[in-house]
C-alpha cells in the first residue's frame, strides 16, 4: 500500500529532478523515515524503485541526491519533514561532468547554462546534428557539428550561429557551399564541443529516429532559457506565412515526433496555446521521398504578436515575412534579438 502510494506520488517533471541536501541532513531524513515507518533497507528500497542496497550505499552514506518524487513521498508518507535543500535538474551530473573537458584544452567553456546555451541547443534540434565518423586515412574518429540551411540564410548564419560559437567555446568553424545545390553547411570539428552539447542534452545521430529526442530538462525549468531556445528551433525549423489571406501563423513540422511533442508542451507551459499536433506526409524533391512529419501551428493573433515581441526571431528571413506578412498591422517593432549571444553573465540578454 505504500508503495502504491509512493510510485504514484509526483508528475513526469518532478520526476526528472533531483533534490540535494547536507550530508548530515540527508542521513538524518533517510533514518527518521525508515525508523517511523519501521521499514528495513530491502523494504524501503522497493519502496523507492531501486535495490536496499542502493538507498543504504548511495543514498544514506554516499549522500547521492535524491529524486524529487521520492523525497516528497517519503516526508508524505512519514511525517517527516523535509530538511533545507536545493532542487537540480535531472542532468546537472552531466553538465558539471562536462566542465572538465574544458579545463584541459584551451576551448573556451561555458561556466553555467546560460540563454545562449539554450538558443545554441533550440538551433541544433533544428537544423543541426552530432555526428562521429571514423577517418581510415587517419586510422581515428572524427567528430563534427554540423548545421544545415538555405543559401539564403547566409546572414543569418555569419551573423548569430557563427558568433554563439564563438562567444560560447572560442571556435569559429567554417561555412562552404555543397556543389549543385542551395545549400549551405557550417561545420565545427572537435570532440571536446562535440562531448560538451552531448552531455547537456543533445542527442548524436539521426533524430528522426531518436524517441527521447526532446528539450533539455534545465532549459524548460527556466522560462528565459525556454523561450531562447524555441527562439533558435522556430529560427531554423519554423515557417511563418499568412493564412486565408489575412491571418499570420507559425508553423512547426518535425521528422520526429517526440520533439515535435515537446516543443508544444513547451509552448504551453510558457502560456501559449498552439493548435493540435496532426500527421502529414511530406515530399522531399531532392531525394523524391515521402516521408511521415508531424506538425502544429500557433495562429492565434494576439500570441503570435506576443511570440514575435516576447520571442522574437533571429532569422532575419522569418523577420522579414513577419513584417510583410503584418504590414498593416501596429504591432511591426519586431526586436531583432541578434545580439542575445553578446554576453554570458547573468543570463541578461543585451538589445541589438
Amino acid at each position: 500500500m505504500v508503495a502504491d502510494k509512493m510510485q504514484n506520488t509526483g508528475s513526469e517533471e518532478e520526476k526528472q529532478m533531483r533534490v540535494l541536501m547536507h550530508l548530515i541532513d540527508q542521513r538524518r531524513f533517510i533514518r527518521a523515515v525508515k525508523i517511523k515507518c519501521n521499514l528495513t533497507w530491502k523494504e524501503l528500497g522497493k519502496i523507492c524503485g531501486v535495490k536496499g542496497k542502493t538507498v543504504k550505499v548511495n543514498y544514506y552514506l554516499r549522500g547521492f541526491t535524491l529524486p524529487l518524487n521520492t523525497t516528497s513521498a517519503m516526508s508524505n508518507i512519514s511525517g517527516v519533514s523535509l530538511p533545507s535543500h536545493k532542487l537540480l535538474p535531472a542532468d546537472w551530473g552531466r553538465m558539471k561532468g562536462a566542465q572538465t573537458i574544458f579545463k584541459k584544452f584551451s576551448l573556451k567553456n561555458p561556466s553555467s547554462y546560460s540563454e545562449e546555451l539554450a538558443e545554441l541547443i533550440g538551433i541544433l534540434m533544428g537544423d543541426g546534428c552530432l555526428c562521429k565518423f571514423y577517418y581510415r586515412r587517419e586510422r581515428r574518429e572524427k567528430y563534427l557539428i554540423e548545421i544545415t540551411g538555405h543559401a539564403r540564410e547566409l546572414r543569418y548564419y555569419e551573423e548569430v550561429i557563427r558568433p554563439l560559437f564563438e562567444k560560447l567555446f572560442g571556435a569559429r568553424g567554417y561555412l562552404h557551399n555543397r556543389s549543385g545545390q542551395q545549400t549551405l553547411i557550417f561545420v565545427v570539428k572537435s570532440k571536446r564541443i562535440y562531448q560538451f552539447l552531448k552531455s547537456v542534452g543533445m542527442p548524436e545521430g539521426t533524430k528522426n529516429k531518436c524517441e527521447t529526442f526532446v528539450i533539455p530538462s534545465w532549459i524548460l525549468v527556466n522560462s528565459s532559457f525556454t523561450k531562447a531556445c524555441i527562439r533558435g528551433l522556430t529560427d531554423t525549423d519554423g515557417a511563418v506565412f499568412k493564412s486565408h489571406g489575412r491571418w499570420v501563423n507559425i508553423q512547426y513540422k518535425f521528422a520526429s515526433r517526440s520533439l515535435t511533442q515537446s516543443l508544444h508542451n513547451a509552448l504551453v507551459r510558457i502560456s501559449y496555446h498552439p493548435t493540435r499536433i496532426g500527421k502529414v506526409l511530406n515530399f522531399n524533391p531532392e531525394s523524391k521521398r515521402t516521408n511521415v512529419c508531424w506538425q502544429f501551428y500557433l495562429s492565434r493573433g494576439d500570441e503570435v504578436r506576443r511570440f514575435a515581441n516576447e520571442i522574437g526571431f533571429n532569422n532575419f528571413l522569418l523577420r522579414e515575412k513577419y513584417r510583410n506578412a503584418d504590414i498593416s498591422s501596429s504591432y511591426l517593432v519586431v526586436p531583432l534579438k541578434s545580439k542575445t549571444y553578446v554576453s554570458l553573465d547573468a543570463g541578461v540578454p543585451k538589445s541589438g
